[in-house]
Formats: structure tokens, C-alpha cells, sequence
């Protein structure tokens, strides 16, 4: 819980959040796939062709 709400603190002011990425992202980039930071998650992204930086 504390590394999805790390993650999403980092995250929810960006201008793409709601856009391209969600909260649901964070949840299954953590939950899922063992993500466990901001730069982990942005690799995620990266793959799916977003990048937030």
C-alpha cells in the first residue's frame, strides 16, 4: 500500500494522469507486476508508449 501510494503521490498532479494513466496503472504496475518505485513505473509506462518524466 505504501509504494502505490508513493507512486500515486508522485504522480497525480502530472497532465497526463486521468489521460493516458490512471490510478488503476499504479495498482496493477505494484500489485501485479511487482513495480516497487516511480522509475519502475515509469519503465511500465514506457512500454505501453508513455512517458512522464
Amino acid at each position: 500500500r505504501l509504494r502505490i501510494l508513493d507512486i500515486k503521490s508522485q504522480c497525480w498532479r502530472h497532465p497526463r494522469f486521468r489521460k493516458e494513466f490512471t490510478s488503476y496503472d499504479i495498482y496493477a504496475a505494484v500489485l501485479d507486476e511487482g513495480v516497487t518505485d516511480l522509475a519502475g513505473f515509469r519503465d511500465r509506462l514506457a512500454g505501453r508508449g508513455i512517458t512522464i518524466d
